[in-house]
């Protein structure tokens, strides 16, 4: 790459992401040393872990170590293991059913709307923390040794790009909620928390983020750091362009949870990650802040977790001594960790202008381009009613049963349109999450989705732009006769000869989903940290097509391995778009091997 410049940084690592397939990225002769990968989950030694007050998210995995005595209390992560990971405490109301279709098509929530105190311990127990063991018989190279514990693959409700999971969670509650003030850090094996800071520390995270009405009602915050060296061990130069958009996917599933659950809060994007960054102890080149969520403090004043304060209250006032920053050390298992200079660059020139946030008119000149009809309309498919009766399982049910398909697609029986367009509706929700306004309200929307339908009833096999509600309203289809619809592209053409992987038999999948950006526009229009914003929202409509497809009983599967020149002309894209993420969706081999051993 050339140029030191932030925005030529981001241009120069956009193009070759384009080429990536015909001209691969560096560093030149990289292998993976799978013998010295790093842990899935930090690990803070001699610290002990901490259950969260009135919650028992799940009984102790025992995956990082720890094969003490089972002496904590049945509140702790030790408790009971037949007990509800959504019961509320004695005494306490039960937090309402966790309805899927509501949290992503239902109306938003009311205000001050609230998460009851154990709410955070479930919610990042379903979206964080390791669920299950699992193991099924795939094309994936991985799963060779899968059966040898020390290569098993524990699952989470969110995914992620290599089932790597770089992404940690830290959390900083202020005075008068469930924990004492200071900063924690949640285990995933252990669905606990480590305090690594003691002190309230609300107020500089408060005056990290670029406009204060964004957090002043929070009374505490999760922060959402990516350790690279989690991700690069294997992916290398490649690793900044997965991270991000697994930033994306966590984010989403909070969203989910915490609309199901009745609260509503967005993320901040936009900060002083260094700030922040210095608070955590953190090297911004190894490990970096990369999201704010602001949450109430659901405390006995009433403050909800994810919603506000009520009219009148107040934080407690007068000035505050500045805290100190955590020292506490990680425990590091690789022997030898390599730091790549492209990733480092690019990632310090998405620091530029982190504090000040683009306006409406930059996000507009970001938007991803409008599905509208081509021509006179002809050949336009009018999908079915959303699904909605079929999307009324439980959140916490399918984020246990997330899963990618990888090799196990079959071609017949096909999926009804009815199907597809329920999960192209999910995903296309994920629009302008990540540019959301403090109240919860979407921006205009960075991604797109662009579909190859293959095997699909009463859809002809071809290249088609999904159009949602808003996208019909704004084209000359005001026909009124459908809330979305399909419109013709390109031409059918298989896409497995520019997948350069083999665990995928893109073929056999019903169809193939491209999350399509402008991604070089978004960086012009938002500067170089609007790239980051463009994955985390193909992240966030990969979340929720994972999720749909559960819900619907289809198989699902992400794929970055592509040659994305290929594909934009295989999808008839635009010259300024890319697609991001390949998403596939069909049914399932009924005589496929697949264990699954749930951890409580």
């Amino acid at each position: 790459m050339k140029g030191d410049e932030p925005m030529s940084t981001v241009d120069d690592y956009l193009r070759a992401l384009e080429h990536r397939a015909r001209e691969p990225l560096g560093p030149p002769g990289f292998t993976p040393d799978w013998r010295d990968q790093p842990l899935r989950h930090k690990v803070y030694p001699g610290i002990g872990a901490l259950p969260f007050p009135h919650a028992d998210p799940h009984p102790e995995s025992h995956t990082d170590r720890d094969t003490g005595p089972r002496t904590e209390s049945r509140t702790g992560p030790h408790a009971d293991p037949d007990a509800d990971p959504n019961a509320a405490a004695p005494g306490a109301a039960r937090a309402p059913a966790a309805d899927f279709g509501a949290a992503v098509f239902g109306p938003p929530p009311p205000p001050g709307a609230a998460l009851p105190p154990h709410g955070l311990a479930a919610m990042l127990y379903h979206s964080h923390g390791l669920l299950d063991r699992r193991l099924r018989v795939t094309p994936n190279a991985a799963a060779e040794g899968m059966a040898r514990y020390d290569a098993a693959v524990w699952s989470r409700g969110t995914a992620s790009g290599g089932g790597l999971y770089p992404c940690e969670v830290y959390w900083t509650p202020g005075p008068g909620g469930p924990m004492l003030p200071g900063v924690y850090h949640y285990s995933a094996p252990r669905a606990a928390f480590h305090r690594l800071l003691a002190g309230d520390v609300t107020d500089r995270v408060r005056a990290a983020l670029p406009d204060a009405d964004a957090g002043a009602d929070a009374a505490g915050f999760l922060l959402v750091t990516v350790k690279f060296w989690k991700n690069t061990y294997k992916y290398a130069d490649f690793g900044y362009h997965v991270v991000t958009m697994d930033v994306g996917c966590l984010l989403e599933t909070w969203r989910l949870w915490l609309r199901a659950h009745g609260a509503e809060s967005a993320p901040s994007l936009w900060f002083d990650e260094e700030a922040l960054n210095r608070l955590l102890g953190l090297a911004t080149r190894e490990e970096s802040v990369m999201a704010v969520l602001p949450l109430g403090s659901g405390d006995a004043a009433g403050t909800p977790l994810g919603g506000r304060p009520p009219n009148g209250a107040a934080r407690p006032a007068g000035p505050r001594p500045p805290a100190p920053a955590v020292a506490a050390a990680e425990h590091e298992r690789s022997r030898t960790v390599t730091r790549f200079d492209t990733v480092e660059r690019v990632h310090e020139a998405t620091l530029a202008g982190a504090r000040v946030p683009p306006g409406p008119e930059a996000y507009a000149a970001a938007a991803a381009r409008t599905a509208g009809p081509a021509g006179d309309g002809g050949g336009s498919v009018a999908l079915p009613p959303v699904q909605r009766d079929r999307l009324g399982a439980a959140l916490p049910g399918l984020l246990r049963t997330r899963r990618s398909a990888f090799g196990t697609f079959a071609a017949a029986p096909p999926v009804p349109a009815a199907a597809l367009g329920t999960v192209l509706a999910c995903a296309a929700r994920a629009r302008g999450a990540a540019e959301a306004a403090p109240d919860g309200a979407a921006g205009p929307g960075l991604v797109r989705l662009a579909v190859l339908a293959q095997h699909v009833s009463d859809v002809a096999p071809g290249v088609y732009d999904y159009a949602d509600r808003a996208d019909l309203a704004s084209s000359a289809d005001r026909a009124g006769r459908t809330d979305h619809a399909l419109h013709p592209a390109a031409p059918a053409r298989g896409v497995q000869d520019l997948y350069t992987l083999d665990n995928y038999d893109l073929d056999r999948a019903a169809a193939v989903i491209a999350v399509v950006a402008r991604p070089r526009a978004a960086a012009a229009a938002l500067g170089p940290r609007g790239y980051r914003l463009v994955n985390a929202e193909a992240g966030m409509a990969a979340q929720n097509c994972y999720l749909a497809a559960a819900a619907l009983g289809l198989g699902c599967g992400a794929a970055l391995a592509f040659d994305p020149l290929g594909l934009a002309d295989r999808f008839g894209l635009g010259p300024d778009e890319s697609p991001l993420l390949l998403l596939m969706v069909g049914n399932e081999r009924r005589d496929r091997a697949d264990v699954a051993s749930g951890l409580r």
